[in-house]
């Protein structure tokens, strides 16, 4: 298993940044969690891949900070993996399926193919230990002279390798603040749309 070591980089790094247009993105999530809604940055933490939250230890997670997270996918398919693919599937429970638009550029640093390697890391902090990517995440965050002051990340998702997106609280002024579409998970009328999703990932998702 290849071994992802702590920041600071142990070589000269060379970023690869990406720029993403406007353009819509989707993502799943639970209002029943933490307070999530479809564009809102969840300020607690650090629970997830790449959260850049202070870890001030498990006693103060809950504490809110000006930091601020927020997942998306830029298909369907990659999202749900993402949330279900540990687990192999499970119930749809209270998630809701949403699309928002981006209304400038953002900067991002890409660790897709050789961008880990270039950022000073390697591929894997997208797909092992949480605690990885969150060093890093906070590394990247912090360090705006190597990085320059980054909107957020765009990576390898863990489980089919779709283009995901963590975006920083910067990205906030870019997101419009009306979601495209915002529907409960196991909505009937999204069914089209969900059942080809589930069908291409192999999971199985109970939707009643």
């Amino acid at each position: 298993m290849a071994i992802v070591a702590p920041p600071p980089p142990d070589r000269a790094v060379d970023p690869l940044i990406y720029l993403l247009p406007p353009c819509a993105l989707q993502r799943l999530y639970d209002p029943a969690k933490h307070g999530a809604t479809a564009t809102g940055f969840r300020n607690i933490g650090p629970f997830a891949r790449f959260d850049h939250h202070i870890d001030r230890g498990d006693a103060l997670r809950l504490t809110p900070q000006a930091r601020g997270i927020l997942y998306a996918a830029r298909e369907l398919t990659c999202a749900i993996a993402e949330v279900f693919g540990s687990a192999g599937g499970g119930d749809a429970g209270t998630y809701r399926y949403c699309a928002f638009a981006l209304q400038r550029d953002l900067r991002l640093l890409d660790l897709r193919g050789n961008g880990a390697l270039l950022a000073g890391t390697i591929g894997a902090v997208s797909s092992q230990s949480y605690a990885d990517g969150q060093s890093w995440s906070r590394w990247f965050y912090e360090t705006t002279s190597v990085y320059g002051r980054l909107d957020g990340i765009v990576y390898p998702g863990a489980h089919n390798y779709g283009d995901a997106f963590a975006l920083y609280e910067r990205a906030g002024t870019s997101i419009a603040p009306v979601p495209i579409w915002d529907y409960e998970l196991r909505e009937p009328v999204r069914r089209a749309t969900v059942l080809p999703a589930l069908h291409a990932v192999g999971l199985s998702i109970r939707l009643r």
